[in-house]
């Protein structure tokens, strides 16, 4: 282990040498921790979902000058909803990097934003800054009514100036049906959360007014219940339910900031400045720059994101405000920071093929101070830089750094910083892929076949390996949320070394924004200054989390009775998985073991571990698994959101979609009572059993059942008597536990299919858990007394059986000891009070291939998510009933990993869609060496005039 990530720190280290190579000849120095860190980077195939839709998606993970990475080979992948609960993970294989999968979602799943989620095990090591995490939007594929909105009926009364009494209705009972009693509904606004207690209404719903605090911009009503426990795979409990109001929609915060950190008494300084609405978006405003005096000093004027850049000559006895005028004329003033009487003044601007850097200072005599140049937490340059009459000036050769930020630090003799300015270093034909991408045919129509040839080149159009991704979306419905988001260009440039928000990042990035230099100036000189990722810091490289190269298993291995002693003696550990893999391992007396296994493409799969002694003889020992753990959730609660147009375009299309396809199920269907069991795999054991008795009332998987049980536990009755004690009554039957539902008068045992008889009840209860696939539950089964002939063993008729609740002539004394079964020395009567107990076990055989062998235990592992193809209808022929059905898919085609041959090239082909207008073919690109690119263009589909 030791030696692995020695071989780690090596590579990282190699890896800083060929890039010193490429770069300079001058040593390159980490000065930050996070420079180990690797990049995530996560492709989706958009950021608004129905919930009968796919998410679709790539990860690209590199180091820190985007060579695809050497350390992690294993990625982490969750879908998080907004009560902070993992609804799906994917464990994913990268190779080379690389890796792409999918989450279905369902129409169970409730509205709102939740969180897709990314990580390897060796990013722990750096903080939840280097968890990837994107936000994305779910609607229903539905329309929803007002009456299915869990607050309802929010109003605004103005009781004095600007000051708001808030009221609005809840109805807890859409969340968890079963809520009953009081309500606290909590209310969240900018300075304070507070809470309210509130009595039910007369129609289920809660009403409750607060009165908001003074001048306050906006405020959140959160309905939140406490955790309920989840059974059934059942998503449909949520535990909270919000809103927001704007109450002041006028709000505007405008801040400016100096270049280098600070404004000097008579030295020219550049001002960044940003202007935020109530909402936190950039919002376009004009003004001036006034004194305290009213004097007008220089009129200013944002970009569309709310930001730019201006001049300030100060005089420290002044003091600085911006003016604007707001709704009615009124005119608002901000103040600027307050000039310093000394100090040195950064400006840093591009010219040509250099930056150029000047410092300014008061004092003549100013001391020599030094300049450290890095890039992602990498010395690039280091030099001291002199002063002539208080100015020092300096040209560096942008060829010395990469494509991306560069943070600039002024050091004194006394290591006091005495200003610090991020500046973006644009590159974009020199370290860029130059992708370009052309359609075979001028015009295409509905559902015509589509080909576009790929071609990657580098800046001497010289063909360049790449691997590709292409999106085709719908423009109108999906466009504007493309530009909203990162692309490949955005996040490994920018996004993923600032902390926080940025609105619009692609816009930085996109060559037909002339002033894109300028922008990127701005926000960096207002965002970024305060929000950088890479900060130095004193650090050590022992890492407490080691990367994951591959599937594994470890833990400890315990004597039986003193789990609290180490091993006297090591025992041989043989892992068996799959069809024919096995792995053993020596563990010696400290019990730890690790073993890695091949890679297993399934969700999960069962290992089954054999102990022996020294002696090589099978012996029971306990055997803990270390469990994965998740990072911390950070969810970062946001208002609920408000439909653009571009977005009802979308669920509206989606809707129809989803209502055309349903048609098509249903043409020829008989539709049954409908069945709702999220995640519950079907299969054929599991259909045999809904088709006669009907589906499970309550569903306990084998992993809540052993997470649940106690550690040491006789078997599965004594497992659900402590751990589910609610769903199942468990009971001595004189010698033995039984077990039977609430309410039932008997219950019928059924495993893998098989029910058991009467004189096997016995053996039940000491079943390992560990063998238990599922234990479900069937409260009032169709045709309940299907087994009672196995069971009882005896020709009866049906018409002469019959189930009691009380026991009058036992059939034996075994069966005398059993709750509820009886039979009447002259015939059976019939009781519906009858009930099913559902196991099904790992071997799938029933109770007599269930054993409790010496010295093996069996666990669940989860494996590599395996890898699913898009899917997209192929139109092959002129069959007019092929038109019966739209094709509506706002998602017209996804290819998440495609190479480009040596001479850089590659062909796509897909089928069109029914949807008429323009469509974005995107391509995002990545190559071995860390070059990175970015491609889109439009193409028209019309109506198809023949058919």
């Amino acid at each position: 282990m030791i030696n692995h990530f020695r071989f780690i720190l090596f590579s990282f280290h190699f890896l800083l040498i060929c890039h010193q190579v490429q770069s300079q000849e001058k040593a390159l120095v980490i000065d930050s921790k996070n420079a180990y860190a690797e990049k995530i980077y996560l492709q989706l195939s958009s950021t608004i979902f129905t919930t009968d839709d796919t998410v679709w998606f790539k990860a690209i993970v590199t180091d820190f000058v985007h060579f695809p990475t050497m350390v992690s080979s294993v990625l982490h992948v969750e879908l998080i909803d907004f009560d902070k609960r993992i609804i799906d993970k994917k464990l994913l294989k990268l190779e080379n990097g690389i890796a792409d999968s999918f989450f279905d979602l369902n129409e169970d799943l409730p509205p709102g934003r939740y969180m897709v989620r990314a990580y390897t095990q060796w990013n722990k090591n750096f903080g939840s800054e280097f968890i990837s995490q994107t936000y994305i939007d779910i609607y229903a594929a539905k329309k929803v009514t007002e009456n299915e909105e869990a607050i309802r009926n929010i109003t605004l009364t103005e009781t004095a100036p600007n000051q708001f009494e808030l009221s609005a209705k809840a109805f807890p009972n859409l969340l968890n049906p079963k809520y009953r009693g009081r309500l606290k509904m909590y209310i969240h606004t900018d300075t304070k959360t507070d809470s309210v207690e509130i009595k039910k209404d007369t129609d289920d719903g809660y009403t409750f007014k607060y009165e908001l605090p003074k001048d306050v911009i906006k405020a959140r009503i959160e309905l939140k219940l406490d955790s309920i426990k989840l059974k059934n795979n059942n998503l449909g409990f949520i535990n909270s339910y919000s809103k927001t109001v704007a109450v002041n929609k006028d709000y505007l915060d405008l801040q400016f900031f100096p270049e280098g950190g600070k404004l000097v008494d008579g030295l020219t300084s550049t001002l960044g400045f940003k202007a935020l609405d109530y909402n936190n978006k950039g919002k376009e405003v004009t003004g001036y720059i006034i004194d305290q005096d009213n004097n007008i000093i220089i009129p200013f004027q944002t970009n569309t994101l709310g930001m730019g850049t201006t001049y300030l000559t100060p005089d420290f006895q002044k003091t600085y405000y911006a003016s604007v005028k707001g709704k009615d004329d009124i005119e608002y003033k901000y103040e600027l920071p307050k000039p310093n009487q000394t100090g040195v003044v950064l400006k840093i601007k591009e010219l040509q093929d250099y930056i150029i850097m000047s410092l300014n200072s008061k004092n003549p005599n100013q001391e020599e101070l030094h300049v450290k140049a890095q890039v992602r937490g990498v010395e690039y340059d280091n030099f001291n830089i002199s002063f002539k009459k208080g100015v020092a000036n300096m040209g560096i050769e942008k060829s010395m750094f990469p494509e991306g930020i560069i943070k600039f630090t002024i050091i004194n003799k006394a290591n006091q910083i005495v200003a610090e300015r991020l500046f973006f270093n644009y590159k974009e034909e020199e370290e860029r892929i130059n992708i370009t991408a052309t359609p075979h045919l001028k015009h295409y129509s509905q559902r015509d076949k589509t080909v576009f040839n790929i071609t990657t080149e580098d800046i001497d159009s010289n063909a360049i390996k790449t691997n590709l991704s292409v999106l085709v979306i719908n423009k109108e419905q999906l466009g504007s949320v493309n530009n909203a988001r990162n692309n490949i260009l955005s996040y490994f440039l920018l996004n993923s070394e600032l902390r926080g928000s940025i609105e619009t990042p692609s816009y930085y990035f996109n060559p037909k924004n002339k002033s894109r230099k300028n922008d990127m100036d701005a926000l960096l000189l207002t965002q970024g200054w305060s929000n950088y990722k890479y900060e130095n810091s004193a650090f050590s490289t022992d890492f407490k989390f080691l990367p994951e190269k591959g599937l594994s298993i470890s833990g400890k291995v315990k004597d039986i009775w003193f789990s609290k002693k180490e091993l006297k003696k090591p025992v041989e550990l043989t892992a068996v998985y799959g069809p024919l893999n096995v792995a053993t391992q020596q563990v010696d007396s400290t019990g730890y073991f690790n073993i890695n296994l091949e890679d297993y493409y399934k969700d999960e799969f069962r290992v089954t571990l054999q102990t022996k002694n020294e002696k090589g003889k099978k012996q029971d020992f306990t055997i803990e698994l270390e469990e994965h753990k998740s990072p911390i959730i950070n969810y970062k609660n946001e208002e609920k959101v408000y439909l653009a147009d571009s977005v009802h375009v979308y669920v509206e299309q989606s809707i129809a979609r989803k209502q055309a396809e349903d048609l098509k199920v249903a043409k020829g269907t008989i539709v049954l009572d409908e069945v709702k069991l999220d995640g519950y795999n079907l299969t054929p054991q599991r259909q045999k059993m809904m088709d006669l008795h009907g589906p499970p009332d309550l569903v306990i998987e084998n992993k809540e059942l052993i997470s649940e049980a106690p550690k040491w536990n006789s078997g599965l009755f004594s497992a659900l008597q402590a751990s589910f004690p609610d769903d199942v009554e468990i009971s001595d039957a004189g010698g033995f536990l039984q077990a039977k539902l609430f309410g039932s008068n008997f219950t019928f045992i059924v495993i893998d299919g098989v029910p058991v008889t009467l004189l096997d009840y016995p053996y039940i209860q000491s079943l390992p858990i560990e063998e238990i696939k599922s234990f479900e539950l069937i409260k009032h089964p169709k045709n309940a007394n299907y087994y009672i002939s196995e069971v009882f063993r005896e020709p009866f008729h049906e018409e002469e059986i019959g189930l009691i609740g009380k026991i009058d002539t036992p059939v034996s004394n075994l069966n005398g000891g059993l709750d509820g079964i009886g039979l009447f020395e002259e015939r059976l009567i019939r009781d519906p009070k009858t009930s099913i107990i559902s196991i099904y076990t790992y071997a799938g055989k029933g109770l007599n291939y269930v054993s409790n062998n010496k010295g093996i235990d069996k666990f669940s592992v989860q494996g590599f998510t395996p890898k699913r193809e898009f899917y997209a209808p192929k139109y092959g022929t002129d069959d007019p009933n092929d038109w019966n059905l739209p094709d509506l898919r706002s998602v017209v085609h996804w290819v998440p990993s495609i190479d480009t041959d040596a001479e850089g090239n590659a062909q796509v082909e897909f089928y069109n869609a029914d949807t008429i207008g323009d469509m974005l073919f995107i391509v995002e690109g990545i190559t071995n060496n860390g070059k990175i690119g970015y491609f889109e263009t439009i193409f028209t589909v019309d109506k198809k005039i023949e058919r």
